[in-house]
């Protein structure tokens, strides 16, 4: 095998399928909806699960139940790409939104690579046993995934990748899906839907594929000529990171010159006036990055949030700054201090993640019904140890501002966009975080064989200057399990992507373990 692939990982097959002959083939084609089409451009949805027993585990079983579970996933088997032609009076049909065209032909289907490695791997995955910090780069997201480029920017390719590898001591399943058709909550109920069937399970909730019940929570007139400027204004008003590209050619990095410059089939005379620029000054995409994950016990995050809320009654408590809420701001917090903000003015930028399942949608809704909101402070406020209140406020606060009517004018804006892809609502680099959540999804619970349980499971992210994300630590061993239902129960694992200057920095810092000794009181 070769040294270069990861891990001794080397590709044995890899074959095309597509739904059961059971599924529906007719010819279909679906506009995807308005936040779909504004995540097309994000890094693709993917994680993968690691297994203990590889002898439990027959490859052609789990192709064969794949094939039955894209019975209710059958859009996956088809092309993601843009819409043509051109309506601007239909919000589903203007420039670069996006469609999905399944039951053709030419359906490019989902890929599945079979994989093998000689090589042992559970020695470099984190135990039961208390861990600190673990570097992440000893097991290498590339070793379970497929490097592969995903529609709509590689068009006709498949836009689901499913990678089964065995190694001596383990079994791994990977999984990524193009962003426009699945966000984390989507990959992870396709887990559940796939393991239930594989073990002959019924499914208790069908995942529910339709874009439009989205596109409706929209207010005003979305299909007319222009957007209501009174709904511009609110959208406006909201706190998020607008960052444009087009009025971002200044010093942009080589790789983005494409993503900079105005299309040519738009009439320059008639879109949006240019907006703020990226600051491209303050992302340097030659220095190294570190990945680790920082273990928080629940005994750490349940005091950071003591800490949050302290002074309040029980009731404004439970009305306030959650658990995450906390975590969060200390994570924050961590990281500005390790950048040297610690002086500085200048303001400080947490692009979260904010889910619109239960907010907009129902909970089985498939798709990507998700957007970036922006919580601001300075750098001094956001890396002092003695604001952790303050900042897990602010979080809240920006949170709550996203009521129905709110998200309903953002939706109208977003309907009249130019082109989904010009805003970025987030940015990497030294001022800039953006902060992905995986919690409360149920990782763990990806028991495909009964009794075998994932020893290791990840949530993949790109290894840039300033992501975060955010998972449910390893489940307790049945003897040292507890009867808690709060989902931090088993601690939460940080995953951090920082300059390796700044990581060393966060990993030295004092602060990082404050609450392992502390005694706090209800």
């Amino acid at each position: 095998m070769s040294s270069q692939c990861p891990l001794g990982v080397v590709p044995v097959s890899r074959t095309t399928i597509f739904p059961s002959q059971n599924a529906s083939r007719n010819p279909t084609g679906t506009p995807l909806s308005i936040l779909d089409s504004r995540s097309s451009n994000w890094a693709p949805t993917a994680a993968f699960w690691v297994y203990d027993r590889p002898d439990q585990f027959a490859t052609d079983l789990f192709v064969e139940s794949l094939r039955l579970t894209l019975g209710m996933y059958p859009h996956w088997t088809g092309e993601v790409c843009f819409v043509d032609p051109i309506d601007v009076k239909d919000h589903r049909y203007r420039f670069r939104r996006l469609q999905v065209k399944y039951g053709f032909a030419t359906d490019p289907g989902v890929d599945v690579i079979i994989a093998e490695s000689d090589a042992s791997i559970l020695h470099l995955i984190p135990g039961y046993a208390l861990q600190d910090a673990w570097d992440a780069s000893a097991l290498p997201s590339a070793a379970f995934i497929p490097d592969d480029a995903l529609p709509p920017m590689a068009p006709g390719k498949p836009a689901a990748l499913v990678q089964f590898t065995t190694f001596a001591d383990a079994f791994a399943i990977g999984v990524k899906l193009a962003h426009g058709l699945a966000d984390a909550h989507t990959l992870v109920q396709f887990m559940r839907d796939w393991m239930n069937i594989h073990r002959r399970v019924p499914v208790t909730s069908a995942p529910l594929f339709d874009p439009t019940l989205l596109d409706r929570a929209a207010a005003g007139d979305i299909d007319s000529e222009g957007p209501d400027k009174s709904l511009l204004r609110q959208s406006l008003a909201l706190p998020i990171l607008r960052y444009d590209y087009w009025a971002s050619a200044s010093g942009a990095h080589p790789f983005m010159a494409e993503t900079i410059r105005v299309p040519d089939q738009l009439d320059k005379e008639k879109i949006r006036p240019f907006g703020t620029p990226l600051p491209w000054h303050e992302w340097d995409v030659d220095a190294p990055v570190a990945q680790y994950v920082i273990c928080f016990t629940s005994d750490e995050v349940h005091k950071m949030w003591l800490d949050a809320v302290a002074g309040l009654s029980h009731a404004e408590r439970s009305a306030s700054i959650s658990h995450l809420d906390a975590l969060l701001a200390f994570v924050w917090m961590l990281i500005n201090r390790a950048r040297g903000l610690a002086g500085d003015e200048q303001p400080v930028h947490l692009s979260t993640i904010l889910g619109l399942r239960n907010r907009l949608v129902p909970a089985n809704f498939i798709g990507s019904p998700v957007i970036h909101v922006g919580v601001t402070c300075s750098g001094r406020e956001a890396a002092s140890a003695n604001n952790l209140r303050s900042i897990a406020w602010s979080i809240r606060t920006v949170i709550n501002s996203f009521t129905s009517d709110s998200l309903g004018a953002l939706l109208h804006d977003m309907a009249y966009e130019d082109t989904p892809h010009r805003e970025w609502n987030g940015f990497f680099g030294r001022h800039h975080v953006i902060f992905t959540s995986w919690l409360r999804l149920g990782l763990y619970e990806m028991e495909f064989v009964e009794g075998v349980k994932p020893r290791f499971a990840s949530s993949v992210m790109p290894a840039v200057d300033g992501v975060i994300s955010m998972t449910e630590g390893l489940p307790a061993r049945q003897d040292e399990s507890t009867d808690s239902a709060e989902w931090w129960k088993n601690g939460i694992d940080v995953s951090l992507q920082l300059t390796e200057k700044a990581m060393d920095g966060l990993l030295a810092d004092p602060l990082l373990r404050s609450y392992r000794s502390r005694n706090h009181h209800e």
